[in-house]
């Protein structure tokens, strides 16, 4: 049995992307909005079910901090969860997961440029 536990969120918006994909955002109520604050690197983890087999698939986060969560999904040929969602439903989410992007000081993301910029420069 797997730790992840689910939440029932309305589907906010399903904007096209490309011939493709589309763009799901979803609507995260004030109660679950600490579970759902998220930093850029994370994704969400939906749950569908197609057939009566319990299928997850992972999404990366495609939004600003502080924004509602969206992701990005791609319809692939012959998958089983390619219907993304539809502003008529909800969708089962887990809160983010993945790693964060790392902190930094002031001086270390200078000492990182500083690095960037000298492996930039032309060796003779």
């Amino acid at each position: 049995m797997s730790g992840l536990h689910f939440h029932c969120l309305r589907v906010r918006d399903v904007q096209p992307d490309t011939d493709d994909s589309v763009v799901v955002s979803f609507d995260v109520p004030e109660a679950l909005a600490d579970q759902f604050r998220f930093e850029p690197g994370q994704y969400l983890t939906l749950r569908h079910e197609v057939a009566g087999q319990d299928l997850r698939r992972s999404y990366s986060i495609c939004a600003a901090a502080g924004e509602a969560p969206r992701g990005g999904v791609r319809r692939v040929p012959g998958g089983a969860a390619n219907d993304p969602a539809s502003t008529e439903r909800r969708a089962p989410v887990t809160p983010h997961d993945g790693e964060r992007a790392p902190r930094m000081s002031p001086e270390q993301r200078e000492e990182l440029r500083m690095l960037l910029r000298e492996r930039r420069r032309p060796r003779d």
